[in-house]
């Protein structure tokens, strides 16, 4: 008798497991709280001692470099840095622009983390040359719909120009704004950032 309770109870336990839906904890988060569940954020290039921060994240131009802006623009002169997915979540979106008036190329990619947030990349190798323009668009080696884990590779930013970056920025789609991404990072990955801001920025979000 006892044994046949016990079988019930674990074929209903069985069951409802079956039916239930478990939630990732990558993707638990109050909607009240931007200070995360993420917790495998990572940066979108190799070594960010590598790199230089020209501008982080503005609001207004209370920030050392004087204008608002919605992301942290990492800049390389390398030639060929690898961009990565700096959490998990599917493609959304990938295109390519040429805005004026220079009509340089930028190539698109976002991201979506979960229901409410998505990774917005722009690449930005600062010319309007058509080859190069072509030559950065086979470089980007994920399409809509992809699944992507923390650390894939998303295709590389043909660098060897001045002023060459990744635009990279979150943004919270219950309000179509992007937001100060400084909370999804840990206390070292902030610090080590805000160091690699040449204009004397304490934090990476203003104001």
């Amino acid at each position: 008798m006892k044994q046949s309770i016990i079988m019930v109870a674990w074929t209903m336990l069985l069951l409802w497991c079956n039916a239930c839906q478990f939630t990732p904890r990558s993707v638990l988060r109050s909607v009240s709280d931007d200070a995360i569940a993420i917790t495998d954020m990572r940066f979108p290039v190799a070594d960010a001692n590598a790199i230089y921060i020209n501008e982080a994240f503005s609001t207004d131009a209370s920030a050392p470099w004087g204008f608002a802006h919605n992301g942290i623009d990492f800049m390389t002169e390398q030639p060929f840095e690898k961009i990565y997915a700096t959490t998990s979540g599917t493609v959304v979106r990938v295109d390519v622009k040429q805005f004026p008036p220079q009509n340089n190329w930028q190539m698109n990619i976002e991201i979506a983390i979960n229901d409410r947030y998505t990774l917005v990349y722009a690449i930005e190798p600062m010319t309007n040359d058509q080859a190069i323009g072509d030559a950065q668009i086979q470089r980007i080696t994920v399409t809509v719909g992809q699944e992507v884990r923390t650390g894939d590779v998303l295709g590389e930013l043909i660098g060897g120009v001045k002023g060459a970056h990744i635009h990279w920025g979150i943004n919270d789609t219950t309000t179509g704004q992007a937001i100060c991404p400084a909370p999804f990072f840990t206390a070292d990955q902030q610090k080590l950032l805000v160091a690699r801001i040449p204009r004397g920025a304490s934090k990476l979000c203003y104001p």
